[in-house]
């Protein structure tokens, strides 16, 4: 694997955000890079969560692929205005900036 997709990169990398993760999931640990399904599937487990309990918010549309894969509903923050890349699964809600977002996770209960 690539250094920047190390724990102690990616750990560092989610601590520039005032927030607290209940779980940080680099492609290190899940053995493969995004799109591939793996990263969300440990991501939900490690969170002991299913699918239709969590939501995922992309940056980019190949993240649907991944996230379409293990059933996450997804908001893409599509800020640049991008197409879908091709083949991939529409998100369930698309916006240039976020602030749909804490609405749209209202809608269910997240």
């Amino acid at each position: 694997m690539n250094d920047s997709a190390d724990i102690r990169l990616g750990t560092q990398a989610a601590n520039l955000f005032p927030s607290r993760w209940d779980t940080i999931v680099t492609a290190e640990e899940a053995g493969v890079y995004k799109p591939h399904p793996q990263p969300y599937r440990l991501a939900l487990t490690t969170l002991g969560v299913q699918a239709h309990e969590a939501a995922f918010v992309a940056g980019s549309s190949y993240d649907m692929f991944g996230t379409a894969a293990v059933g996450l509903r997804t908001y893409w923050h599509n800020h640049a205005g991008l197409p879908l890349v091709a083949g991939a699964q529409a998100p369930e809600i698309e916006a240039a900036k976020l602030d749909s977002l804490i609405p749209w996770l209202g809608r269910f209960g997240l």
